[in-house]
């Protein structure tokens, strides 16, 4: 399973951290809902296991609130859509696309 890397800014006694997030996200299937009944399913996958945080390139020590473990969550799920989409969108050869991987999607419709 790739790893996807992003960043997650919060604040910590009046400092300003920047840090650098790593996790896997499982193969997500959007859901489908608009054939006929037989044919709906609820999303699946998409789970998100952190790997690591560091800042400044060293292991973090410190923990996340829930709501900061829910961004990093949404951030990751983000950049798997995002790469996911890119990788569709614009395949391996570059040359004959325009694209570019961090403006090919901003949020995830998809995330339930």
């Amino acid at each position: 399973m790739p790893l996807y890397t992003t960043h997650l800014y919060i604040e910590r006694d009046g400092q300003d951290l920047d840090l650098v997030i790593t996790g896997t996200v499982s193969d997500f299937i959007p859901a489908v809902l608009h054939k006929p009944p037989e044919y709906f399913h609820p999303s699946s996958g998409g789970v998100v296991e952190i790997q690591s945080i560091t800042l400044d390139g060293k292991p973090w020590e410190g923990e996340l609130t829930d709501r900061e473990l829910e961004q990093a969550d949404d951030n990751l799920f983000d950049r798997y859509l995002t790469e996911e989409l890119f990788e569709q969108d614009c395949g391996d050869d570059l040359d004959l696309y325009d694209c570019d991987p961090d403006e090919t999607m901003s949020v995830n419709p998809y995330r339930l």
